[in-house]
């Protein structure tokens, strides 16, 4: 026999506690979400081409990668955020030049402990003579965490080192030169880690060019602003990571390719005010280079 009190609620009682019960364990579910690690997949993109994506995660902080030549590199914008609320993350970046201003916006909805689904938003504003142009693209995809949870590449270690430019060499770039966008010019690419953690604006970063007989006849005192396919870079990021892999890209204008002031030979000095190391390319020796941080030059693991 049903007790009277329980005719007296009838069904919708045990819905109400039902639904109650299933909200209760939804959300126990949601707060113990955990987007620690590695997550990686394929961003599809109406009307243009699929791009490949990696975003890691780690306590609270994010880093976005895209690929380049087969190898993942780190995306260098400044004004990251991170929101995460129950099972979805947010994190995106936001920033600027003195004439575009752009948000790129990934929204992760946790689906199992080794799948998320992505979307992802970029949205630019070019003000140019008076004139603006608004545009922007969205995506969406699957990604899969790699490695299992907590495993991050956030960090690593260049031990013994200061500084280090780990790579150089050319590539064509859409970059920001003399005012105004080039399409494919040409530029030094520069891959670097420091090891402490610092601000950028505490790093030095240069590049110097020189003609057949060695004369300085061009200098850039930051890296390049580059459009690169879905990624829209900054020069430096505000904070530098601590061994992790940054790459860059210096252009060099169109009239420097040809003539009497065509370059030969790029050096790039990376550094702050007590100490710079320095590379060439093509491969040469520095030592047969001028440029005002030599005598910071470290060599051989000594000053």
């Amino acid at each position: 026999m049903i007790p009277t009190y329980f005719k007296a609620f009838g069904r919708r009682f045990f819905f109400v506690i039902g639904f109650a019960i299933l909200l209760h364990s939804n959300l126990i579910f949601a707060e113990d979400v955990n987007f620690d690690g590695d997550w990686e997949g394929i961003i599809v993109t109406p009307g243009r081409a699929d791009s490949e994506v990696k975003i890691s995660v780690k306590g609270g902080a994010f880093a976005q990668y895209y690929k380049r030549n087969g190898e993942w590199n780190r995306m260098q914008s400044r004004n990251p955020y991170y929101k995460k609320f129950a099972d979805i993350l947010l994190v995106g970046w936001i920033n600027q030049s003195n004439v575009w201003t752009e948000n790129q916006m990934f929204s992760l909805s946790y689906m199992a402990p080794d799948r998320v689904k992505l979307v992802w938003t970029r949205h630019v504003t070019n003000r140019k003579e008076g004139k603006v142009d608004v545009w922007n693209h969205r995506g969406e995809g699957e990604l899969v965490r790699k490695g299992g949870m907590g495993a991050s590449p956030l960090g690593s270690s260049i031990l013994g080192k200061t500084y280090e430019i780990q790579r150089l060499g050319t590539d064509k770039q859409d970059a920001f030169v003399d005012g105004g966008w080039r399409n494919g010019l040409e530029c030094i690419e520069v891959k670097f880690a420091v090891a402490p953690d610092m601000k950028s604006k505490d790093m030095m970063l240069k590049a110097y060019f020189y003609d057949s007989a060695g004369e300085l006849i061009y200098e850039l005192d930051t890296p390049s602003q580059i459009s690169d396919s879905n990624q829209e870079t900054s020069t430096i990021p505000m904070n530098i990571d601590a061994g992790e892999k940054y790459t860059v890209f210096f252009a060099i204008p169109t009239r420097f390719h040809r003539g009497s002031k065509k370059w030969k030979r790029a050096v790039v000095v990376l550094g702050d005010r007590q100490q710079v190391v320095a590379k060439v390319y093509p491969k040469d020796e520095v030592s047969k280079f001028s440029f005002p941080e030599k005598g910071l030059l470290k060599l051989d693991g000594k000053k």
